[in-house]
């Protein structure tokens, strides 16, 4: 199964790839999705955005 980050921040995705890691899941990013739009993430932890 893939699941979908919604974020082109680097440090949010491998911190989301750690915390999930132990599931069997195919981790793709905004990088993964040509076209998808640029989402303001201005805070410094992903419960913050």
């Amino acid at each position: 199964m893939k699941l979908l980050i919604a974020t082109r921040n680097k440090d949010k995705i491998i911190e989301i790839r750690e915390i999930l890691k132990d599931l069997d899941l195919e981790i793709i990013s905004a990088f993964d999705i040509p076209g998808m739009p640029d989402v303001i993430e201005d805070r410094d932890t992903i419960k913050g955005n």
